[in-house]
């Protein structure tokens, strides 16, 4: 099993099936990785493969900005970086920065084969 699919079997485990899907349609054209529902609200989760932090987030916090804010789109509560490296202090720091200076609902998740790690 990939680690992008034990994250969403780990997704699907914790808010089950039915509130869990992938490559759903942003509502302009593009497509999120990962989509959870929890109850009128949306989380949107972004996998990148990048060996650092830094990467994944240079690739993912565009695209996740595009498909919660675009006009049309189904606005999400959460946006999610999924990477495979563990995120850093700097790293941290710029989570930190978009989210006081933007009001931005922006976080990083580890996930792994040997397990997942919630880091923001």
């Amino acid at each position: 099993m990939t680690c992008r699919q034990r994250f969403i079997a780990r997704l699907v485990s914790r808010y089950g099936a039915d509130n869990v899907g992938t490559e759903i349609t942003s509502g302009v054209s593009t497509s999120v990785d990962i989509v959870v529902r929890r109850e009128n609200v949306y989380w949107f989760y972004e996998v990148k493969t990048s060996r650092f932090p830094r990467a994944c987030l240079r690739e993912a916090v565009g695209q996740l900005l595009e498909y919660a804010f675009w006009p049309g789109a189904q606005e999400a509560n959460r946006l999610v970086v999924v990477g495979e490296s563990p995120i850093d202090k700097d790293a941290t720091e710029y989570l930190c920065r978009l989210k006081e200076h933007f009001s931005l609902p922006i976080e990083y998740e580890q996930v792994t084969m040997m397990g997942e790690q919630a880091h923001d």
